[in-house]
């Protein structure tokens, strides 16, 4: 995995959200009022898996013994189609859990095989706004099913016509992804976001003026 550096500093740091997945789960396709929906806040899904309602008849999201395990599967009412599950914190009203500044993190075991996409992501608010405003989006972990090895991280800025306007990452060799749990994590600042693998720093990107406005607006 190259040089690892110190874990973060989260010296005078509170705890703003959690979820320990003890059950049930506080889940709704679009909102309101559930601590999580089922889809991008955004109104647009992304892949070529469709991402299913909590309530359809194969629901993707299963929690056992403190663990909520997603499974993407054919859908044999929709010629096979594949379907998968996704989790925001914010519905598509911009209400739910929110904050620019701070560590992230989340503790995961990754699926392996082609055509898999697990992701770990932030993204800005400003598709709320009115009228709209540029948004930054933080990857702090994407893992392509073409090599498990590899975690990536990336910072998107995207323009209100949805195209994007820059985009700057780093990849990473990180050993037993999809073999056992391992915790991802990132410490945004003004200057730099920090990436970190089981707690240990393992890059880090800096964030130019123009995306610290973006980000931070």
């Amino acid at each position: 995995m190259g040089s690892l550096l110190a874990a973060p500093n989260l010296t005078g740091y509170t705890l703003a959200f959690d979820e320990e997945f003890n059950g049930p789960l506080s889940i709704s396709a679009y909102g309101p009022g559930t601590k999580w929906i089922a889809h991008t806040p955004y109104g647009g899904d992304f892949g070529e898996a469709w991402f299913s309602n909590p309530t359809d008849p194969i629901s993707p999201f299963r929690i056992k013994d403190g663990i909520l395990t997603i499974t993407a599967s054919k859908d044999p009412s929709r010629k096979n189609h594949w379907r998968s599950g996704l989790l925001s914190s914010v519905d598509t009203k911009g209400n739910g859990f929110a904050q620019a500044l701070g560590y992230y993190e989340a503790r995961m075991q990754l699926p392996s095989g082609p055509g898999v996409w697990p992701a770990f992501w932030l993204d800005g608010l400003g598709s709320f706004r009115s009228p709209k405003a540029k948004v930054a989006e933080i990857d702090i972990l994407e893992e392509y099913g073409v090599d498990s090895k590899i975690a990536h991280q990336v910072v998107h800025i995207w323009d209100t016509n949805g195209k994007q306007l820059s985009g700057t990452g780093n990849s990473s060799t990180c050993q037993g992804m999809t073999t056992g749990f391992h915790t991802y994590g990132a410490l945004i600042n003004r200057d730099y976001i920090h990436f970190y693998f089981d707690g240990l720093n393992y890059g880090k990107l800096r964030l130019r003026r123009k995306q610290q406005s973006r980000f931070m607006s």
